[in-house]
């Protein structure tokens, strides 16, 4: 029995962060969650993650809540690949 439901997989967007700058490898990131087959409106913790990681103004800003995301990410199974 797999241990992850789902895998939503950022590594190239992660590899290129730097190189493509924060504001479109943020938009990327929020982009492929949205897309995701585990995304729903419905589920009001995990969009209002969403929404916040796509209004962070700053670096700083999106790892607090990119934090929050892994946690909810743990909670519902969902692997994220970075790396």
């Amino acid at each position: 029995m797999a241990q992850w439901d789902y895998t939503l997989d950022v590594k190239a967007i992660w590899d290129n962060f730097e190189t493509v700058g924060f504001e479109e490898s943020r938009d990327q990131i929020v982009r492929r969650i949205r897309d995701s087959r585990f995304f729903t409106e419905e589920d009001w913790s995990l969009s209002n993650i969403v929404d916040e990681l796509g209004w962070a103004e700053d670096l700083s800003e999106f790892n607090d809540w990119w934090n929050e995301f892994y946690d909810w990410a743990d909670f519902a199974r969902v692997w994220v690949k970075t790396f």
